[in-house]
């Protein structure tokens, strides 16, 4: 025997025992309970957060909408000395409502794991999203490219390729308002 050890009689130990097996059934339920609290506060957090996240998304997107739909029927560019110029002005405009309306998409579908819109996106579904929608840049640009292609080293070439982009990125603005348009159902 170890004299540096003391020994403890017998029914002190079984004693010991008893007490550090209360006092784990004790502390154990309550550090369980406090790291269940921490997880539903932690969880309860990114909820508030995607909530407020969500309203400006919903809002940003709905307003890029409403800004395109007012410029489609705005005014036209019919005056021969200044298309070109319009067809430029009207081509940035409308960009910026489609980027903005993509961002909000993207934001909406990428935040759905913490909201009820659960069901309506992934993670994943704001990168394929944004995946696709590179292609169909790339896509518009060649199509506008070619149709601007039939005037050839005339004048004519650059504004038909910028009303080939204004009308092609407005057409595509409505398929993504038809599409993910159950986004902006049952807004908070």
């Amino acid at each position: 025997m170890n004299r540096f050890i003391p020994m403890l009689p017998m029914r002190h130990a079984w004693r010991a025992l008893a007490l550090r097996g209360l006092m784990l059934a004790c502390v154990v339920p309550l550090v369980l309970q406090s790291a269940a609290q921490t997880s539903q506060k932690a969880k309860r957090q990114k909820e508030t957060t995607y909530s407020a996240k969500r309203k400006a998304l919903l809002k940003h997107g709905a307003e890029a909408l409403a800004k395109e739909k007012a410029l489609e029927h705005g005014e036209q560019c019919d005056v021969p000395e200044a298309f070109r110029v319009c067809l430029m002005n009207r081509l940035e405009l409308v960009n910026q409502n489609y980027a903005a309306y993509i961002a909000a998409i993207e934001g909406l579908l990428e935040g759905a794991e913490y909201g009820r819109d659960a069901l309506k996106g992934t993670p994943e579904a704001g990168q394929e999203l944004k995946a696709a929608e590179a292609l169909w840049a790339s896509s518009v640009a060649r199509q506008c490219n070619a149709a601007g292609d039939r005037y050839w080293g005339g004048t004519l070439r650059p504004v038909v390729i910028l009303d080939c982009r204004v009308k092609l990125t407005q057409q595509h603005l409505q398929y993504l308002a038809d599409f993910y348009g159950d986004l902006w159902d049952d807004e908070p």
